[in-house]
C-alpha cells in the first residue's frame, strides 16, 4: 500500500513530482514494511539495540513509545515487559523474549510509529508513506487519519 500523506501543499500525488524537484524542500519517502522476516526480526540482537539505542538517546522516539505503552496497558496486558524494555532503552541483554504473533505485531507497531515520530522530530514530514501489514496501522496515524488509540485498540483486539 502507498499512500500520500495529507499535506496542503501537494494536493494530489500528481504534483509530488514538482515537489521533488525543488531543492529547497527535500522530499522524504518513509517505509513501514509491518512485517518480521528473517533479515529484520525482533529477537536479532542488533536490531533490538538499535530500538534501545534510539529509545535512549532521542527523546521524541523514547516519548512515542511511552505513549503507545501507556494506551496499550489500557487495552491490553500484552507484553508489558518486552515494551518496557524497548522504552527505556536501559534493558540488559540483547535479544527481546519469543513472543506470540499478536504480541510482536503491537511492539512492531509500536517500533514503526516510534520511528515516524523520531523523522518528524528531525523536521522531516514524509511526502509519502509506504506501507505493509502492521505498517498501514502505523502509516494510518502518522498521516492523521487514524487516531493512536484507535490503531492500538483495533491491534490488540486483533490478538
Amino acid at each position: 500500500l502507498a499512500r500520500q500523506v495529507a499535506d496542503p501543499a501537494v494536493p494530489d500525488a500528481s504534483s509530488l513530482g514538482e515537489r521533488a524537484a525543488r531543492p529547497d524542500k527535500p522530499t522524504v519517502t518513509l517505509l513501514l514494511p509491518g512485517q518480521v522476516d528473517a533479515r529484520w526480526t525482533l529477537t536479532e540482537p542488533s536490531t533490538v539495540a538499535a530500538i534501545r539505542a534510539l529509545a535512549g538517546s532521542e527523546p521524541s522516539f523514547q516519548l512515542a513509545m511511552k505513549e503507545c505503552v501507556a494506551l496499550i496497558q489500557t487495552h491490553t496486558d500484552a507484553c508489558p515487559e518486552t515494551l518496557a524494555a524497548l522504552c527505556t532503552g536501559k534493558a540488559e541483554g540483547g535479544a527481546l523474549p519469543q513472543m506470540e504473533p499478536g504480541q510482536s505485531d503491537l511492539v512492531l507497531f509500536c517500533i514503526e510509529f516510534s520511528l515516524g515520530k523520531f523523522v518528524e522530530s528531525l523536521g522531516l514530514v514524509p511526502a509519502l508513506l509506504v506501507a505493509q501489514g502492521v505498517g498501514e496501522w502505523a502509516a494510518g496515524v502518522l498521516a492523521g487519519v487514524l487516531p493512536l488509540e484507535a490503531a492500538i485498540q483495533c491491534l490488540a483486539a486483533c490478538r
